[in-house]
């Protein structure tokens, strides 16, 4: 029994996911491109603290509505493994060592603020989010928020770098959150009548995939501002070319573009609504979306830390596939089948 909860508290957490957390890393990298080890440490693990907070409070307040759907069946809670009450405890438990992590570390008040106010925000998304149209954007600007503090650990002045950055996470994030999670819930969404943007353009997969001109001009739009983000540092700031390789990360940054492009046009004219190659074409735009971020940071940090931002996730993952076959004797559960 042990083993198999240990299996629910890795799925309720999206265990395998996690390395990815590194916003706060990334904000702190772009304010001079360095960072030392125990900043980067600290940073990483609030991120985890975070994105493990905002998994389990999204499952909670589901519950009803992921148990009137075959997609979520294998939620923890929806099978009722991990009792409610034990994941409200680690809810609190997260959210609290966070805080203190970063106040105790860096004692700067005011980056705290900005921590507990994009926290906030994520709290208010997970409550609102099936209840209010729109609310996506509290989740977008608590990305932005949890980016902004890790600048305001590095600095307390920012630059057009650092502003660029906060936006286009800010628009990546919505992006994300109405366009392939509305496509990726529009069934559940439909059938529970959740007021999310996707259902209100009139999304829908049964008998057939519709998809409104209106929703594709959307996700036109917000991947056109996403684009114009990317390219905007070259643009916009002259001494950028200053950075010997900076002509390889141009084209990196356009190469990473038009494929992240590719993907989308490719999920806006699906026929057949099959959730599991929905998994999969997010999963894709989630890894093109890191590497933007990963690929306007090497304007300023080089190359090495983007390597290093690349093979955290890639070590956390294959580092956990190893200690579950080791202590449980099955594979690390597939995150995409959560989400």
């Amino acid at each position: 029994m042990t083993n198999y909860l240990g299996v629910e508290f890795a799925k309720i957490i999206r265990l395998k996911s996690l390395g990815m957390s590194m916003v706060l890393v990334i904000g702190a990298l772009s304010v001079h491109g360095d960072l030392s080890f125990y900043d980067f440490i600290v940073l990483f693990f609030i991120g985890i603290l975070i994105n493990a907070v905002g998994f389990m409070l999204n499952d909670l307040i589901d519950i009803k509505r992921d148990s009137e759907s075959s997609d979520f069946s294998e939620r923890p809670l929806v099978k009722g493994i991990l009792p409610t009450i034990f994941v409200r405890k680690l809810i609190v438990l997260f959210i609290v060592i966070s805080l203190l992590s970063a106040t105790l570390y860096f004692q700067n008040l005011f980056a705290l603020l900005v921590l507990m106010i994009g926290s906030g925000f994520g709290i208010l998304y997970d409550i609102y989010s099936k209840k209010i149209y729109g609310v996506d954007i509290f989740l977008a600007a608590a990305f932005a928020l949890f980016c902004l503090f890790g600048m305001l650990t590095q600095t307390s002045r920012l630059f057009n770098f650092n502003i660029i950055l906060l936006l286009l996470v800010f628009f990546q994030i919505l992006y994300f959150n109405i366009i392939e999670g509305g496509l990726k819930d529009a069934y559940a969404d439909s059938s529970t009548k959740a007021k999310t943007l996707a259902v209100k353009f009139g999304v829908g997969t049964i008998p057939e995939v519709r998809i409104p001109l209106k929703f594709r001009l959307v996700a036109l739009g917000l991947e056109g501002i996403v684009f114009t983000l990317t390219i905007s540092p070259f643009l916009l700031i002259p001494n950028i070319y200053q950075f010997e390789f900076w002509f390889i990360s141009l084209v990196f940054i356009i190469a990473n573009g038009v494929s992240y492009a590719i993907t989308m046009f490719k999920m806006l004219n699906i026929n057949i609504f099959q959730r599991d190659n929905l998994r999969f074409m997010i999963g894709a735009q989630e890894l093109k979306r890191y590497l933007n971020y990963l690929g306007i940071l090497s304007l300023i940090a080089g190359f090495l830390w983007p390597i290093i931002l690349i093979g955290v996730p890639i070590l956390w993952a294959l580092v956990w596939m190893f200690l579950f076959k080791v202590l449980y004797h099955q594979p690390l559960p597939r995150t995409s089948k959560l989400l």
